[in-house]
């Protein structure tokens, strides 16, 4: 699976001491997996997913879907 693909490869990356982001394709569905997989993730890119989201949702109830998603 894609994600513990994702989720190793990150685990090498901070056992490197490199921090770890993640970006592109973000989603309110996809990131939740994501962000448990990789819970020390140091930044995340959502900016497509989140314009995409607030035409529906507006502004600040995406920011706040996408905070609900993230554990954040």
């Amino acid at each position: 699976m894609e994600l513990e693909r994702l989720g190793k490869t990150a685990e090498l990356a901070r056992a490197a001491g490199l921090d770890v982001n993640a970006g592109h394709d973000l989603t309110v569905a996809n990131l939740p997996p994501l962000a448990r997989r990789i819970p020390y993730l140091a930044e995340v890119s959502i900016g497509h997913g989140l314009t995409a989201d607030a035409l529906e949702h507006g502004m600040a109830g995406t920011v706040r879907r996408f905070l609900t998603a993230s554990g954040w």
